[in-house]
């Protein structure tokens, strides 16, 4: 066990991106991954997100449901 431990990444060298254009619940998900740790980059829109998609992070998290 300790060796699948050693293997992980801390969680500040991950970056999310968030993508959520209701400015409540991006904001409730972004206090939740920054209290973890994360690193987390946001956008409002489906424009931004794909600007900053090219920044290459860890994990996307995208809301289906963008205007």
């Amino acid at each position: 066990m300790a060796d699948v431990l050693s293997d992980m990444v801390h969680a500040s060298q991950v970056t999310i991106l968030h993508v959520e254009d209701d400015p409540t619940t991006r904001y409730v998900i972004g206090r939740i991954l920054h209290h973890e740790g994360f690193t987390l980059r946001e956008a409002a829109t489906g424009a931004e997100g794909l600007r900053l998609v090219k920044e290459r992070p860890d994990l996307v998290i995208l809301d289906v449901q963008l205007p």
